[in-house]
C-alpha cells in the first residue's frame, strides 16, 4: 500500500474530484498526504492505520474533516470517504511510480505583465545626437575612412578589393565563397597553411587536420567539404554534373547556373529549401528526376554533403574559439584573447549552432536570467513548483511560446496620448531571429559564411550576448504594472558590437589580414550603398566615444547605463566637454521606431506542457501615467 497513487472521489458536487495520494506504512501505522485538484494549498496530511485483514483507514483533517476507510483489491485501493453529516462517496486508486509525472492540482503560474519600450526615454522617432554626429565627422570617422580601411585590409589580404557595384551585387557572394572562389580558397589555404605551422602541439595538430586536411587535401568551406563528400559516394564528381537537374528544377533560370562559382551557390540555396519546405522541395525532386536523373543523382549526393558539412562547420567554429591556435607570446584561444579584451568572466562565452538563414548574417540568443525570469513567472500552487524544477526555464519558455493572442483580433491599445501593440511571448520570440526570454546563450551563424571571414561575425553577435546581460540592471524595472524592459537603440547597439569585435580582430588581422576582411567588406557596402545602417552609423559613433574614453571597460559601461538614449550618453559628465563645441548641430531624425509592446498578464495552467489560459489582465502601463521621459519606478 506505500507508495504515490492517483486517487479519484466520486458523487457529489463535483461529481469526480481528482487528487494524489502518498502513504507510508510503518508497523500498521499510516502516514502521508492527500493532495486535491481542487486545492492550491500545500498537501493535507494524513494519519491512520493498516488492518490485520488488509483493510485500511486515515483521517484527513482540513476546513472539513474526512475519514477514508478501504482495501486493496489486485493493485488497486477502493473504498469510501466519510465527512461530517454527509453520505458516504466512493473513492479508487491506480498506483503511480516514483517518477511518474502527475499533478492532482494542475500547475498554475501567473505571467506577469511585460512591457517593451523600443525608443528609449523620448518618443517613438529615432533621433541620433547632432552633436555626436559632427564630432565623429570632426574626427575622421567617416564612411570614407571605412572604404578606406577595406581597401587596406584587401590588400593585406592578398585579394582584389570589390569596386562600388561589386560591392553591393558580390558582397554577400564573396563572404559565401561563392565569387571570384579560386581566389578566396586560395587566400584561406595560405592563411590555413600558417596557423598549422604555429599549433602548440600535436593533439591540436590532429584535430586541426581532422578539420581541414581529413584525406591530405585542404577543405576550407562547406562547399569543399559537401564536394569532398559528394565525391565519396561518384568517384570523379565535379560541380558541373548538378547543372542540367538545378536548370530542370525551375527553381533556378539557365543565366544562374554559369561556372563553377554559381553551382555551389545554387545548391545551398536548395539545401536551404529542403530544410525549410519539405513538401516544395520533394515536388522540385520529383522534377529533377524526371528530366534528368543523372544529374539529380549528382545533386542528391551534394545535398547530402551539404548535410554533413554543417556538422562540421560547427565543430570548426568551436575549434577556432576554444583552442589554442593563435598568439605571439604564447598560444591563446579566440576565448582567452576575447575574455581579455571584454574583461569578461568565462561564463558568458555562449554556445555556436548552425542557423540556415540562406546566406553569411549571424544573431544573438541572449539567456534570460533567473532572476528576470523570477520578476516575470510567479508559481500560483505548490504543484507549479514541483512543475518549474522538474522542466526548468527551458520547459517554462516552451509553454509560454504557445499562449495565444491576449484579447481576440485586438493589436493595438491607446491609454490617452500613448499607444501599445499587443503581443505575446510567442509572438515576440518569433519576430526576433535572438529569440525572446531564451534559456542559453548562443550564438547562431549561417554555415554558408566561410570560416575565417565569420570570426568577425561570431564575436559581433557574442558582444550582443554580452551586453545584454550588462545592461538589465539599468533597462529592467519592476513596478505595480509588471517588468517593463527598455530596448536598446539599434545604431549605439551596433555600433557597440562592431567596435568590440573589431578590438578583438585587430590582434588578429596584424598577422592574419583575410580574418578581417568579412567585416570590413561588409561595412564597406554599407558606406557605398546604405550610409545609414545600424551598424555602420553606430560603429562611427562609437568610435568616437571611444576617442575619448579610451578604456574600453570605461565605454562599455557607460553604454550599458544608457545605450536607449544617445542623447543621454553624450550628457555624461566623463564625456561632455567633448560634444559641447557642436551642441548648435541639429540632430538627425531617422524614421519611426517600433512602437511600445504590453505583452498582458497570464494565469495559466499547464496540463501535458500546453498552457490553459485561466485569466488574462491588461494594467495601465506606469508610462502611460507619467512624463515620457520618466523610468518606471
Amino acid at each position: 500500500m506505500a507508495g504515490r497513487w492517483r486517487v479519484i472521489l466520486r458523487g457529489g458536487v463535483p461529481p469526480e474530484v481528482l487528487g494524489e495520494l502518498r502513504l507510508v506504512v510503518e508497523d500498521g501505522a499510516l502516514t502521508g498526504t492527500l493532495d486535491w485538484e481542487t486545492s492550491d494549498s500545500n498537501p493535507l496530511p494524513l494519519t491512520g492505520r493498516v488492518h490485520e485483514d488488509g483493510a485500511l483507514e486515515w483521517s484527513v483533517m482540513g476546513r472539513q474533516p474526512w475519514r477514508f476507510a478501504g482495501r486493496l483489491v489486485d493493485d488497486s485501493l477502493t473504498g469510501q470517504a466519510f465527512t461530517n453529516g454527509g453520505s458516504p462517496r466512493p473513492w479508487v486508486a491506480g498506483r503511480l511510480g516514483d517518477s511518474a509525472e502527475f499533478y492532482a492540482p494542475l500547475p498554475r503560474f501567473t505571467q506577469r505583465q511585460i512591457v517593451l519600450w523600443f525608443a528609449g526615454r523620448t518618443d517613438t522617432v529615432q533621433q541620433l545626437p547632432g552633436p555626436w554626429l559632427k564630432a565623429a565627422e570632426v574626427r575622421g570617422h567617416t564612411p570614407q575612412s571605412v572604404l578606406a580601411r577595406y581597401q587596406q585590409v584587401a590588400r593585406a589580404s592578398g585579394v582584389a578589393a570589390l569596386d562600388r557595384d561589386e560591392l553591393s551585387k558580390a558582397a554577400v557572394l564573396r563572404a559565401m565563397g561563392v565569387y571570384r572562389r579560386e581566389e578566396m580558397v586560395a587566400a584561406h589555404r595560405a592563411v590555413l597553411r600558417t596557423i598549422r605551422t604555429h599549433l602548440p602541439d600535436d593533439s591540436t595538430r590532429k584535430r586541426f587536420n581532422f578539420l581541414f586536411r581529413p584525406s591530405g587535401h585542404w577543405q576550407v568551406d562547406i562547399h569543399d567539404v559537401a564536394l569532398r563528400v559528394g565525391q565519396s559516394r561518384f568517384s570523379g564528381l565535379d560541380w558541373k554534373a548538378a547543372e542540367s537537374a538545378l536548370a530542370a528544377s525551375g527553381l533556378f533560370s539557365e543565366s544562374d547556373l554559369t561556372g563553377v562559382d554559381s553551382v555551389p551557390r545554387e545548391l545551398y540555396r536548395l539545401f536551404v529549401f529542403s530544410q525549410s519546405d519539405s513538401g516544395r522541395f520533394r515536388s522540385l525532386t520529383e522534377r529533377m528526376r524526371a528530366q534528368a536523373p543523372e544529374s539529380f543523382e549528382a545533386v542528391m549526393a551534394l545535398l547530402a554533403g551539404y548535410q554533413q558539412a554543417v556538422a562540421w562547420y560547427q565543430a570548426v567554429m568551436r575549434f577556432f574559439l576554444a583552442e589554442r591556435w593563435f598568439g605571439d607570446s604564447g598560444p591563446r584561444s579566440l576565448v582567452d584573447l576575447t575574455m581579455a579584451t571584454w574583461e569578461l568572466p568565462s561564463s558568458l562565452v555562449p554556445e555556436i549552432h548552425p542557423e540556415l538563414f540562406g546566406y553569411p548574417e549571424g544573431a544573438p540568443v541572449a539567456a534570460v536570467l533567473p532572476a528576470l525570469l523570477d520578476q516575470l513567472i510567479v508559481p500560483q500552487n505548490q504543484t507549479a513548483v514541483r512543475w518549474l524544477a522538474r522542466h526548468k526555464s527551458e520547459g517554462l519558455r516552451r509553454v509560454l511560446e504557445r499562449i495565444g493572442e491576449p484579447v481576440g483580433d485586438a493589436s493595438v491599445l491607446e491609454f490617452g496620448a500613448w499607444r501599445y501593440d499587443l503581443s505575446t511571448v510567442g509572438k515576440e520570440g518569433r519576430r526576433s531571429r535572438g529569440g525572446f526570454l531564451e534559456a542559453q546563450d548562443v550564438v547562431l551563424i549561417d554555415p554558408s559564411y566561410m570560416p575565417l571571414l565569420a570570426l568577425g561575425t561570431v564575436l559581433h553577435e557574442w558582444h550582443h550576448i554580452v551586453h545584454a546581460h550588462a545592461r538589465l540592471d539599468a533597462h529592467v524595472s519592476d513596478g505595480a504594472s509588471g517588468v517593463t524592459l527598455v530596448q536598446s537603440n539599434p545604431f549605439l547597439a551596433e555600433g557597440l558590437a562592431e567596435y568590440a569585435a573589431d578590438q578583438v580582430m585587430q590582434e588578429i588581422a596584424s598577422r592574419y589580414p583575410v580574418m578581417a576582411l568579412g567585416e570590413a567588406e561588409k561595412l564597406a557596402e554599407m558606406a557605398t550603398i546604405r550610409p545609414t545602417d545600424p551598424h555602420l552609423m553606430g560603429f562611427l559613433l562609437i568610435r568616437t566615444l571611444a576617442d575619448i574614453l579610451p578604456a574600453g571597460g570605461e565605454l562599455r559601461r557607460l553604454l550599458a547605463r544608457g545605450d536607449d538614449d544617445p542623447s543621454w550618453v553624450i550628457r555624461d559628465p566623463s564625456v561632455a566637454s567633448s560634444f559641447r563645441p557642436y551642441r548648435d548641430t541639429p540632430d538627425l531624425s531617422m524614421g519611426s521606431a517600433r512602437r511600445p509592446v504590453v505583452i498582458p498578464e497570464v494565469t495559466f495552467t499547464i496540463e501535458d506542457e500546453f498552457p490553459f489560459v485561466e485569466a488574462t489582465r491588461i494594467v495601465v502601463p506606469e508610462r502611460s501615467r507619467l512624463s515620457p521621459r520618466d523610468l518606471p519606478s
